[in-house]
């Protein structure tokens, strides 16, 4: 299927090159959870590229919070890799400089030195963004805390959005292969629940993937800003109607029921303009909500927070505080957190 697949959409020669393999490694999660990029997929991944003559073949991710010791043992990935011979690299060991827009950025020196890049997104759904594809999976490329900050830069779903598309035209994959075998619905990308698709999309071009995997969240091109973003600036699709799409008929394909993110934000600009600037009418809108009775002290989300506005409470070691003045509504932290002890949703009180 993989080398049916690549056939088809073109994908560049892999004999005697360095392939890299980008999977989706937000956090290391046993695979029944479906956060991850499925093992089996990325074996299938590995040994379809080693068939095809690669010379070398590397996989790597950098996850939200990352330890100088990070292999993704959870998951089955660094398995994977051991048992087929794969490479798997360390991201934050080696990295070069990039300018994206009018930023530099931090990204792994491995994209550099490989020849192919191939990526392997995970299909789910995302707090801040509606949805995590292909184009977002480059993301992962910025290694450590380097990522969080970004948020800090790029505070607003819009600008956030126009930083990943700026992302993938500096740092394009050559290839896209997504898993959605099981994707992910409701409060994505960490703590939703597995859903069965059943579905492998592929292509040379990431926006092309993503246009298509957001029908399986049952979401229009308009509801996700980075498509928006995508139809706008990319050079040759203007509308999903511009794809060749070679597969069985979506309609068929598309589940009946999938419990999709709401839509992040007041859409009337004029109450937006009063919600970020008066703290108390603020919390109007969606934010953070933490549950004590689930958290257990590990403050993935506190170290993780690129406007540091969380700290665990003194008397309560497993209840975080926020200052919600100062959120930027990034949801890094319901990303990460291992325990689901975080909400999404608006608190007036």
């Amino acid at each position: 299927l993989f080398r049916e697949t690549y056939r088809i959409c073109q994908g560049p020669s892999l004999q005697g090159r360095t392939v890299l393999l980008k999977p989706n490694i937000l956090i290391d999660a046993i695979p029944s959870r479906a956060v991850t990029t499925h093992p089996a997929f990325l074996e299938a991944a590995i040994r379809f590229v080693q068939e095809e003559g690669a010379a070398r073949v590397w996989v790597g991710d950098s996850p939200a919070v990352h330890r100088p010791d990070f292999r993704p043992v959870q998951s089955g990935l660094y398995h994977v890799c051991e048992t087929t011979g794969a490479a798997w690299l360390y991201f934050a060991q080696d990295t070069v400089v990039k300018n994206i827009g009018r930023h530099t950025v931090r990204i792994a020196s491995a994209y550099e030195r490989a020849d192919v890049v191939i990526s392997l997104p995970k299909l789910k759904t995302h707090g801040l963004m509606m949805f995590t594809g292909a184009l977002k999976n480059s993301f992962g490329l910025i290694p450590s805390l380097h990522k969080a900050r970004q948020h800090a830069v790029f505070s607003t779903q819009q600008r956030f959005g126009q930083f990943l598309w700026e992302l993938n035209q500096v740092c394009p994959p050559d290839f896209v292969f997504m898993d959605g075998i099981v994707g992910m619905e409701g409060p994505g990308p960490s703590n939703g629940s597995p859903i069965a698709l059943n579905v492998m999309l592929a292509s040379a071009d990431p926006l092309a993937v993503d246009l298509v995997a957001a029908r399986f969240c049952r979401y229009t091109t308009e509801e996700v800003p980075l498509n928006v973003i995508g139809l706008q600036r990319s050079a040759t699709i203007r509308s999903i109607d511009d794809l060749l799409y070679d597969g069985p008929e979506l309609a068929r394909l598309i589940p009946d029921h999938f419990k999709r993110i709401r839509q992040v934000g007041i859409r009337n600009i004029m109450f937006r303009f009063v919600i970020d600037r008066f703290p108390t009418i603020r919390r109007l809108d969606r934010r953070p909500v933490f549950r004590p009775e689930r958290c257990a002290g590990c403050q993935q989300c506190i170290r993780i927070c690129p406007a540091q506005t969380l700290r665990i409470d003194p008397d309560c070691k497993t209840r975080v505080l926020i200052d919600d003045s100062k959120c930027i509504r990034c949801f890094c932290c319901h990303e990460v957190c291992p325990h689901d002890a975080i909400d999404i949703r608006r608190k007036i009180f």
